[in-house]
């Protein structure tokens, strides 16, 4: 931002849930540019290892941990994360 660089702590943010999908920002750089897109998974395959709030409710930085059969979403200081 105005000559300053934004950095997003992880590369997934929380941004609560709704009608059977949690949903999410994505962000990822390009040419040194901070982009980011939204992203709604099925509840039945993310697992969240917080407390689910609404969608609209306050923002929450996240990381991921996929695995065979569902994506696990963890704190990013959680010492539970695989």
């Amino acid at each position: 931002m105005n000559g300053g660089s934004y950095v997003a702590l992880t590369p997934w943010q929380y941004r609560g849930s709704d009608l059977g999908t949690h949903r999410f920002y994505y962000y990822y750089n390009t040419d040194n540019l901070l982009h980011r897109r939204e992203v709604s998974i099925p509840s039945e395959a993310a697992v969240l290892h917080f407390p689910a709030v609404t969608f609209g409710s306050e923002l929450r930085w996240t990381t991921l941990q996929p695995d065979t059969k569902a994506f696990h979403f963890y704190p990013p200081d959680s010492p539970t994360r695989r």
